[in-house]
């Protein structure tokens, strides 16, 4: 059973979720002589999506090899583009404001699951968002057993949380089924049900994604965008807009804004699974296990206190106190 007491807390964390309502927009428009694919909206899916997004910008340019492209945006994202561009033999350049560790996408979880992200209204549009989901998830899949740090495990979900058939309508994860009584499931959750997905831990794989980026050949330079100016400034005629947040700034999106999400690190990893229930999480790192959370629409910056990192910890504590009753 996890050990949540106060002398295994490592560290209370906070990021801000890059979120749109409409959810993704994966898209070309010409901006006088640039040409800008936009590739930003992914809330709280910026892992999930990630590399199936990094396989539509790079279809969206045609035929592999020869152009000279700016990504905007050091995240998940945009070191996705980036590695997909580059294996297509395009030459690369990397705008970042941060280093991907300084990033939201470091201190992601990160489950694969589309959570915390709009889904497109059933239609085309709808099955395109799957094919990305599928195409994001099979790339995954190939790494798995690598030193990527990407792992199948088992998710435990109480069963009386939400149910959310779209999350598994594109067919990549099996739908949650209830666990019987005589079968094992974790300390304390009571009735639950269970499903199979990846986690994908990020301290392992984004700098595993930066030094491969790095090492095909990508130019990072450190520069912030503010406007329209500063993006048609850039040499490039050719730009990938991975801004995430930034995005609704420099683009002039008002569908653009920030959900804050509050976790605790955890001393030690002592189980190999998932407890998820909305935001309210377990997951198990390498070596730490991530508590969350929270999804507070509109905050950017950090809390004013400690009294929201103490409610999840407190709830995660009751929840498995009720193991030993």
């Amino acid at each position: 059973m996890p050990d949540l007491s106060q002398e295994r807390v490592l560290r209370f964390i906070w990021g801000v979720r890059p979120c749109r309502r409409g959810g993704l927009r994966l898209e070309s428009e010409q901006l006088g002589h640039v040409r800008v694919i936009h590739n930003y909206g992914h809330g709280g899916s910026g892992v999930t999506l990630s590399l199936g997004c990094a396989a539509a910008v790079s279809a969206m340019l045609g035929p592999p090899g020869g152009e000279r492209v700016a990504v905007l945006g050091g995240g998940v994202s945009g070191l996705s583009v980036a590695l997909e561009l580059l294996r297509a033999g395009h030459s690369v350049r990397v705008y970042a404001e941060v280093l991907a560790m300084q990033t939201t996408s470091a201190i992601a979880g990160a489950l694969w699951f589309p959570l915390g992200i709009d889904f497109p209204e059933p239609g085309e549009a709808r099955d395109r968002f799957n094919g990305i989901l599928k195409e994001s998830y099979s790339r995954f899949c190939e790494l798995l057993g690598s030193d990527w740090g990407v792992r199948e495990i088992d998710v435990y979900e109480p069963i009386g949380a939400e149910v959310h058939p779209e999350y598994f309508e594109a067919g990549v994860i099996g739908p949650p089924s209830v666990v019987g009584a005589g079968d094992p499931m974790p300390p304390g959750l009571g009735a639950c049900r269970v499903f199979r997905s990846l986690f994908v831990d990020t301290t392992r794989y984004l700098p595993r994604l930066h030094d491969e980026v790095q090492r095909l050949g990508a130019a990072f330079e450190m520069r912030r965008f503010t406007d329209l100016r500063s993006v048609a400034d850039l040499d490039e005629r050719i730009v990938v807009n991975c801004l995430g947040l930034a995005s609704g700034g420099v683009f002039g999106d008002a569908a653009v804004f920030p959900a804050r999400g509050l976790m605790v690190e955890i001393e030690g990893r002592s189980i190999d699974y998932a407890i998820h229930d909305g935001f309210k999480y377990i997951f198990p790192r390498e070596d730490t296990l991530l508590l969350g959370g929270t999804y507070e629409v509109g905050c950017d910056g950090p809390p004013a206190d400690d009294s929201g990192y103490e409610v999840i910890l407190e709830h995660h504590r009751h929840r498995l106190s009720r193991a030993s009753v």
